[in-house]
């Protein structure tokens, strides 16, 4: 039996303290240690709820904790979909010193990517298939005519 995570829930208990990665100056063991949580109950529908709210966060003016957020994400992404394309936005590491809007676009990047993640995922659990169906098995008559 697969267990089915609601997000709703997971986006209410775990919202205030992904709250604190968006703070500027936030202490790098906190920091850590709430990625660590994020990465240590990670599912595809956990991730689901919760990547939103660790995009929002890499708008952070603190540098190091961007990095540190980035990193889960990739780690998210690895472990949730090790057959995927690596995202473009994976190698970014974010600086002190960035252009205007450059942590915009990659987290609007990082957004389309977990998005489409997602959508096939759906039209892959919803078990519809492109691939041909196997004709059926046709008996052998010498088999049946030995019997």
């Amino acid at each position: 039996m697969i267990k089915t995570v609601e997000k709703e829930p997971f986006q209410v208990i775990l919202s205030p303290v992904l709250a604190d990665l968006c703070l500027n100056g936030e202490p790098a063991q906190q920091v850590d240690a709430i990625l660590e949580l994020v990465t240590d109950i990670h599912s595809k529908s956990v991730d689901d709820a919760l990547v939103g709210r660790l995009l929002e966060c890499l708008h952070t003016r603190d540098a190091d904790n961007r990095i540190r957020i980035q990193r889960a994400l990739v780690a998210l992404a690895a472990a949730d979909f090790p057959r995927a394309q690596k995202p473009e936005m994976a190698d970014w590491v974010p600086a002190k010193e960035e252009p205007a809007g450059t942590a915009d676009r990659c987290a609007l990047a990082w957004g389309d990517w977990w998005a489409k993640q997602f959508q096939d995922q759906q039209h892959v659990d919803s078990g519809v298939s492109c691939a041909p169906t196997p004709a059926p098995a046709k008996s052998n008559p010498s088999l049946s005519a030995s019997s």
